[in-house]
């Protein structure tokens, strides 16, 4: 057994290398490289091969790009001595994302041959490179469908296998037909040479009954799962599963001068063989039974200042009416009408279903004439979309009536009573994007669905669409960074190339509105300026950063529109914003942040004493409670501390009950975290002394006052000061952790990661225990699925699933289970020395307090 250990996880350094025989080691030593994938003979010689700038050749060093690298080929005698040491430069793929070439697709090990071969692959061609096990010497180079005279429909390879007691390799290849629609296979033996001595095409792969995708799909991951080899082991024989008939069938090879091709390959049996059962992944054997309910308390409650909250998009009508989409939590979606003043005038909930067909994500768009439409789609490939018409003097909605187009992205008005939506059609494996125009009556008018790279006039990927003052529909695509322009009868007119008429790169074009007197604005998403105001002919009018008086930058999370008065508006979900000429707020319409209220709760956690911290979203201050709900205070930051809305906080709190709290490079104004003192003082920014741009978090190690900061693939426990103490990059099973999701500490300091592998389908996530000084203790894996970790208390784990929480044991044992609420709307933390789970409900304030086991 020759067990290679990588320095670090792309394998682009040194490794160190051990073989053990029967159990004994025979040698160890270190080499600068790390194989990537090996066999070992008998005998005890390795053969394998490795990439100095790992597989991809993708990987940067030092913050650049340091080139692809090399594919290094090496044979170790029994002893360790380096047999063969082969290097061959790789070059990029002129294939988009794909890797560098030559990639190593296997290794055919010939040891009664005395021969191996290292399968490459270049424009998915593969070339054979073969060698002498006992020299390392190379024998022979082919390029496989050239010497085997493989007809071109035969595409890839999908596997190749030995003939044990042969010189031959089975090689089973991929084909497929594409006027046809059918997909081929093509077994073939070839000798040391390439040449091809047998081949055998199986039929099409038979339809599924009725044309069932979902039946074709389960049979096609059998034969994913079990291969078309079902056997190659045995001297002189092979047994294949012939899909379409059933069978397994077993042929034999044998040498024969006799025949031209030196070969004989007979048939020798046949059984049936129907298609395996899928296997469902077993679910975890969890009791469902609720925590110990322990008590209650409410926090303070801020009631929404009149009907604008939890705006989800607003517009207006050519009377200045405001038109909002409020949605409240998952499924409560509502269509709000107000006047001037902010008055509502109706309010009205959108229909969760249409004609017995569940619908979703509500949009509205005033279409003139005093009456506004409203769509909503089944949220499903191959949905249906409907439509209902609200008219102003009835306040009221019509009867829902369908929409002949896909999933709909966008809609806008076209004021004369119809409307134009963009549509994305969905499928398995891709999205095609359209756009519709109906009638006031509904009735479909034009559609457009090409989708052509090189036609300006086709939609390519269309992000948003709107219908300026001039009557035009004006398409905002990302990837082409333009506006396309067409008109009102869906007929081409012109392109605005945004790179030529902003004189910079866009960033990410991906919203666009009407303006005044034909023109136009586009949001650039992280560009600076976020917004350009253009006219109708594509030139700049202007460029708007929506900020407030104080200089925090507005959060534009539910659009921008501008009024018939020409005055823009923004919104950031809870309040309607007017902005000046300069983009600076001089009036609001709806509650206005205040840094003594918490508002809307952004996040929460808690301290081992039984204190509460809560994270308000508008203004980032961190209001603090005790465990009857009774506020203690409030840690206030600054303007200008955070540069927008704090949705998705870093927060973290000390023993002493200093608080940390931060966001993400667009949130907070400097790196690092915002500290507040005991008291709730503000301290100042901190910055971590690492070199790192990549930071996914931090939390405070009880009883020492470290910090644990986390990667995306390394954690590190930092001095108070910030001193590294130790950098974190492995499992206790010596995997790497790849992917760290969560951290949770205990209260005596020691902690739990939660990590995935990357690249590695069906692998299970796993938690990772680790002592107080970060020493790995143990690793054991979860349930297939998306999980996440809550806390730890050192005898138990708290993890998430979609629609549950789970409660472990410190070996992976499961204890319970019971129904989760709603991620997003509410926080689950461990507090009391980790004895109590608290669950905070945000929407309605409230805190119940559960006993763990």
């Amino acid at each position: 057994m020759l067990e290679v250990d990588p320095s670090e996880l792309y394998g682009r350094g040194p490794g160190h290398y051990r073989l053990q025989i029967a159990g004994r080691e025979a040698w160890s030593k270190t080499l600068p490289y790390t194989l990537y994938d090996a066999v070992v003979m008998n005998d005890g010689t390795a053969i394998g091969y490795a990439y100095d700038r790992d597989h991809e050749g993708f990987v940067s060093e030092g913050g650049s790009h340091a080139g692809v690298g090399n594919l290094h080929v090496v044979v170790l005698d029994p002893k360790g001595a380096v047999r063969t040491h082969e290097i061959t430069k790789r070059k990029a793929s002129p294939m988009l994302h794909a890797p560098a070439e030559p990639v190593v697709e296997g290794i055919l090990l010939q040891e009664d041959q005395d021969r191996f071969t290292i399968r490459t692959s270049a424009e998915r061609e593969e070339s054979w490179w073969a060698y002498r096990c006992s020299t390392g010497k190379p024998m022979a180079r082919y390029e496989l469908r050239k010497a085997s005279a493989t007809r071109e429909s035969a595409q890839y390879v999908e596997a190749a296998h030995a003939i044990p007691g042969t010189p031959l390799v089975l090689v089973h290849w991929f084909a497929y037909d594409g006027l046809k629609q059918e997909r081929r296979t093509i077994f073939m033996l070839v000798t040391p040479e390439g040449r091809s001595v047998w081949s055998r095409e199986l039929p099409a792969e038979p339809s599924a009954p009725g044309n069932d995708a979902a039946a074709l799909e389960k049979m096609r991951a059998a034969i994913d799962k079990a291969g078309l080899f079902l056997d190659v082991t045995r001297p002189g024989e092979f047994e294949l599963w012939f899909v379409a008939e059933a069978q397994r069938v077993l042929f034999r090879v044998t040498r024969d001068e006799k025949l031209t091709e030196g070969w004989r390959v007979e048939e020798a049996s046949r059984r049936p063989y129907p298609q395996p059962a899928a296997e469902k992944p077993a679910a975890p054997r969890i009791e469902n039974r609720p925590l110990a309910l322990l008590g209650s308390f409410k926090l303070e409650s801020i009631a929404p200042t009149g009907p604008i909250h939890d705006v989800q998009s607003f517009d207006f009508d050519a009377d200045g009416r405001i038109g909002i989409i409020r949605r409240t939590h998952p499924g409560s979606e509502t269509f709000v009408l107000l006047d001037t003043a902010g008055e509502m005038i109706a309010e009205v909930p959108v229909p969760r279903s249409a004609d017995e067909v569940e619908v979703g994500n509500a949009s509205a768009a005033p279409v003139g004439a005093g009456k506004w439409v409203l769509v909503a789609s089944e949220p499903k490939m191959e949905g249906q979309t409907f439509g209902w018409w609200f008219d102003v003097a009835e306040k009221r909605l019509s009867k829902a009536f369908p929409l002949a187009c896909p999933e709909i992205t966008a809609v806008a008005g076209t004021g004369d009573g119809g409307f134009v939506v963009l549509a994305r059609r969905r499928s398995k494996y891709s999205a095609i994007d359209e756009m519709h125009a109906f009638d006031r009556q509904g009735g479909a008018l034009w559609s457009l669905t090409e989708r052509n790279d090189r036609d300006p006039g086709s939609l390519f990927s269309p992000e948003d669409v709107t219908v300026t003052s001039k009557g035009e529909v004006a398409v905002v695509d990302n990837i082409h960074q333009a506006v396309q322009i067409f008109g009102i009868d869906g007929k081409f007119r012109r392109a605005v190339d945004l790179k030529k008429s902003w004189r910079r790169e866009p960033n990410y074009p991906n919203e666009i509105m009407s303006d005044s007197r034909g023109g136009f604005i586009v949001r650039d998403f992280d560009g600076d300026p976020p917004f350009v105001r253009m006219k109708a002919d594509g030139t700049v009018r202007g460029t708007l950063r929506p900020r407030h008086q104080d200089g925090r930058l507005v959060d534009t999370a539910a659009g921008l529109c501008v009024a018939p008065d020409g005055r823009v508006w923004a919104c950031d979900q809870h309040a309607l914003l007017r902005l000046d000429d300069d983009g600076v707020v001089d009036f609001t319409l709806g509650r206005d942040p205040q840094l003594g209220d918490l508002d809307k709760i952004a996040g929460v956690t808690g301290d081992r004493q039984g204190h509460l911290f809560a994270v308000d979203e508008r203004t980032g201050a961190v209001h603090v409670f005790d465990a009857e709900g009774k506020k203690l205070r409030t840690c206030k930051p600054v303007p200008g501390d955070f540069k927008e809305n704090v949705r998705w906080p870093h927060l973290a709190v000390a023993d002493d009950g200093s608080v940390y709290v931060g966001g993400d490079e667009r949130v907070t104004r400097k790196p690092g975290y915002l500290h507040f003192t005991p008291d709730g003082s503000r301290h100042g920014f901190e910055a971590f002394k690492m070199d790192s741009d990549d930071i996914q978090g931090w939390l405070i190690q009880p009883g020492t006052g470290n910090f644990l900061v986390t990667e995306y693939q390394s954690a590190y426990l930092l001095a108070p000061k910030g001193d590294l103490l130790k950098k974190i990059e492995r499992r206790a099973d010596r995997l790497w952790l790849d992917v760290i999701s969560e951290a949770a500490f205990a209260s005596d300091g020691s902690f739990a990661i939660h990590s995935e592998r990357s690249g590695v389908p069906g692998e299970s996530p796993a938690i990772t225990l680790l002592a107080r000084d970060g020493a790995p203790i143990r690793t054991f894996p979860l349930p297939v699925g998306e999980v996440s970790l809550l806390g730890y208390n050192g005898s138990h784990l708290v993890l998430r699933r979609e629609k549950a929480i789970e409660i472990y044991d410190s070996h992976g044992a499961a204890v319970q289970t019971f129904p989760a609420p709603d991620e997003n709307e509410s926080g689950i933390f461990l507090t009391r020395e980790g004895r109590e789970l608290w669950s905070v409900d945000f929407p309605a304030r409230t805190v119940q307090r559960y006993a763990m086991p």
